[in-house]
């Protein structure tokens, strides 16, 4: 019986979070996200066992559900989503599902979902099945889509599954992810991910901008544009590693997004953004919709531990991270535990 370990990259969206949201997506022409692979990573591990048993255990929330078959497995409990994936790839015997994650749970960096896409990859292959990477995309979206019980985005699939820098555009003709060819090294030297200490529900904050868009709300119509336009100068910036307009597009989009809402930003946000900007930082934005979590910024050349320093007297938790070419990994015959 072989063991088979999926490992997926997490995301750092640089501008465009939330025009993933259908049908903001298509309403809003040109629509795109752009986002970064890093290595913050989501480990799912699907251990077979001799019995019937199947166990799922969540090693960063610390949460583990045992159930004595696939008949009595519930999808209502805190692990949920896994065990809602696992009803949906429902193994030939019983198993141990252990996952783990390095983002901290409400960090804006897109665990969960890759989370999903790892678990999804490792009982696939785990029954044998070859599934397509757009087909796991889809079904670890629906699968949280139930979970999270609101409207959920695109963008962060993308990284999981395919590393690097990506733009990911969405019209009538489907999601398109481009690689954006971009020197990661260049552009990690200058940057800082930091996490607030506040976890953040991205879907609550995502449900208040959808429903002030649908609504025709002239403010959060105008910012989710403002966003969309510092999406399309982010794209073209990192095209030609152009790290100056690439802080300035951040900027812009930080500041488009904080009028899509009030639950974007915060004292303690503002607190962390004013301290990095004094210290060398170019510009900030927080990662996924807002509301907390982690805050990437871009600092000027030679200042990124000024940055890290000013952060943390804050109380700022800086995150020791590299960007990531490549995306989702499985790798067969690991030792569990």
């Amino acid at each position: 019986m072989t063991e088979i370990l999926a490992r997926c990259p997490t995301r750092i969206d640089l501008a465009g979070g939330t025009l993933d949201l259908w049908p903001i997506s298509l309403l809003e022409e040109g629509a795109r996200t752009v986002n970064v692979a890093v290595d913050l990573e989501a480990t799912a591990r699907v251990v077979p066992r001799a019995d019937s048993t199947i166990r799922i255990c969540s090693r960063d929330l610390n949460q583990e559900e045992t159930y004595k078959g696939l008949e009595v497995l519930r999808t209502d409990g805190r692990l949920g989503f896994m065990a809602r994936l696992v009803a949906e790839l429902p193994p030939p015997g019983g198993i141990d599902l252990i996952t783990d994650c390095a983002a901290p749970a409400g960090s804006g960096l897109g665990g969960s979902s890759a989370l999903g896409i790892a678990a999804g990859a490792a009982l696939a292959r785990h029954r044998g099945e070859e599934i397509p990477p757009a087909q796991l995309l889809g079904l670890v979206q629906g699968v949280e889509t139930q979970v999270l019980r609101v409207p959920t985005g695109v963008q962060d699939y993308y990284p999981p599954l395919l590393g690097g820098a990506l733009a990911i555009q969405y019209s009538v003709r489907g999601t398109r992810a481009g690689t954006i060819p971009l020197d990661l090294d260049r552009l990690e030297r200058r940057l800082v991910l930091c996490f607030s200490g506040v976890s953040r529900s991205s879907g609550i904050s995502n449900w208040d901008m959808l429903k002030g868009y649908l609504d025709a709300d002239p403010v959060v119509v105008a910012g989710i544009r403002r966003v969309a336009a510092a999406t399309r100068r982010m794209e073209a910036a990192l095209t030609d590693t152009d790290l100056e307009a690439a802080a300035a597009a951040l900027a812009e989009e930080w500041e488009a997004r904080k009028t899509l809402s009030p639950k974007v930003s915060s004292p303690e946000i503002e607190s962390l953004m004013e301290a990095a900007r004094g210290a060398g930082a170019l510009a900030g934005k927080v990662c996924g919709a807002g509301g907390g979590g982690c805050i990437v910024f871009l600092t000027r050349p030679g200042r990124r531990d000024e940055v890290q320093r000013a952060l943390e007297s804050r109380g700022g938790r800086v995150l020791s991270s590299r960007l990531r070419k490549d995306g989702l990994r499985l790798e067969i015959g690991k030792n569990g535990g």
